[in-house]
This record gives C-alpha cells, sequence and structure tokens, in this order.
C-alpha cells in the first residue's frame, strides 16, 4: 500500500475505533442460546439475528471505505493516462457502496428496535414512510419521546455526516447519482439547449455540467455517518443485554453466561 491509502485507512480505523470491540459483543450473540430462557412465542431472542445482520452491514460499509483508499491511491500511482479518471471510478464505486451498506445496516438495526421495544406492526405501516428505520424512530418516538434509543436515533438524523449520506444514498438509488470531480466531462440530465437574456436558446458543446462534489468530501461524511450510527448500534446494544436481566442471562467476557431456566413451550 503507498502512504496516502494508509494514512486513509488509519483515518478509517481512528474514527471507527469502537467498531471492533462492538462486534465482538455482537458476534457472541446466539439467538438459539437465548431462546433456551425466554418463552417458545418471544421475538426476544429474534433481536440478537436483527442485531448481527446490522453488524454484517455495517462492516461491508467499513470494507468499502478502506477499498476506497487502497483501490484509489493504486490507480493515482500509475502513471497510465487513464490513471486518475480510473481512480475516481473506483472511488465512485466503493463509497456509494458504503453508503448503501449503511442504509441497509440502519433498516437492520431499525428491525431490532422495533422488536426489542414491542411496536406494532400495523402502526409501523401507518407512519407513510419508506425507510423502516424512519417510520421506528416517529412510532417510538410518539410512545417514548424520552426514550434512550429514540434520543439516539434523533441525534444521528440531525448529524450533516448522517444527512447527507442519506441523500447521497437516495440520489444513487431514486435519480441521477451526484456528480463528482474527476471523471472527465460529466452531464446532469435536463435538456441542454439554454435560454439567453434576450428570449433565445443557444447550446453549449463539449463543456458538459459542474460536478458537484469530490469522492474525498463524500467519503468523509459517510465516514461521519458511519461513526455516528456506531454509537447508536451500541445504545441498542446495551439495551438488548439489559434486557437480560431476570432471564437468568449474563454477558460474559467471551460469551453469553446462561442459567438454563426450562423454557419450552
Amino acid at each position: 500500500m503507498t502512504d496516502v491509502s494508509e494514512g486513509c485507512i488509519e483515518e478509517t480505523d481512528r474514527v471507527l475505533a469502537d467498531y471492533p470491540r462492538i462486534m465482538n459483543r455482537i458476534v457472541r450473540l446466539q439467538p438459539d442460546v437465548i431462546s433456551a430462557n425466554f418463552p417458545y412465542d418471544s421475538d426476544f431472542p429474534v433481536v440478537a439475528v436483527c442485531l448481527r445482520d446490522a453488524q454484517t452491514a455495517f462492516g461491508q460499509a467499513v470494507h468499502a471505505l478502506h477499498q476506497f483508499c487502497i483501490e484509489g491511491a493504486k490507480h493515482r500511482s500509475e502513471n497510465a493516462e487513464a490513471g486518475p479518471v480510473m481512480a475516481a471510478c473506483v472511488e465512485r464505486f466503493y463509497v456509494e457502496d458504503a453508503a448503501m451498506r449503511i442504509y441497509s445496516a440502519a433498516e437492520h438495526l431499525a428491525n431490532a428496535v422495533a422488536m426489542l421495544r414491542g411496536l406494532d406492526d400495523e402502526a409501523l405501516k401507518a407512519s407513510r414512510v419508506a425507510s423502516q428505520w424512519e417510520r421506528v424512530r416517529k412510532v417510538l418516538g410518539r410512545g417514548s419521546p424520552r426514550d434512550i434509543i429514540v434520543r439516539a436515533m434523533n441525534e444521528l438524523r440531525s448529524d450533516p455526516g448522517w444527512r447527507f449520506t442519506m441523500r447521497y444514498r437516495g440520489q444513487v438509488v431514486h435519480n441521477q447519482p451526484t456528480l463528482l470531480r474527476g471523471l472527465g466531462i460529466v452531464y446532469e440530465r435536463r435538456r441542454r439547449w439554454e435560454q439567453t437574456a434576450n428570449g433565445g436558446y443557444t447550446l453549449r458543446v463539449g463543456r458538459g455540467d459542474v460536478p458537484r462534489h469530490d469522492a474525498q468530501d463524500v467519503r468523509a461524511s459517510v465516514l461521519e455517518a458511519c461513526h455516528g450510527f456506531l454509537s447508536v448500534l451500541e445504545i441498542v446494544l446495551n439495551e438488548y443485554v439489559e434486557g437480560f436481566r431476570g432471564h437468568g442471562i449474563a454477558e460474559g467476557a467471551t460469551g453469553l453466561l446462561l442459567r438454563p431456566f426450562a423454557r419450552g413451550p
């Protein structure tokens, strides 16, 4: 790896320094083991699966951010004429991938919260928003506005990096991806004839449109969003572990500690 890619990866790992510790806690959650101490019809053990799914999607976002550093620096170090353009292409690929993965992680975490707090499915569907994350935030907020999870979700929603990342992901999925610098001449989806001051029309050829962002700037916002999401993930995890109280389960250094309760049907 080049010094550039190493510095980029080091920054990513520094911002997300808590991730390995949180990941290790989540992967030790065993829904089958947890189920032994809960009734057969309880959704509480299923929350562990949602948390594991959220952790997986988040890990994929982290991997994409690492690859952004590695592949971008690799192509920029090449002397080939297409090197800078290829660098911009792969950086766009990985930063877009990271944005979509963190959205996916949020949806999985929202499902965990819905089951953890016992939210009604019909109430969630009636909220009329597409994202499960927003459904859960609104429904839980109406019923328990001071809930620690709601406060964390609201705080993340106001974070500039999170807001930018969600808008960016929406553009990639539902509209034209945001124009980025470094990709040569780029075009917005618009008619090319432009009206002049005297009411006529003119056509500018070979100029394209002005890019809105640089891939490095987008990466910085996605990294900030990941940092904020990680805080919410740990809060939900802590609330879940707190729910073990009274059920003969404890979180140990190497896994779950279980005292069998014979909870079968």
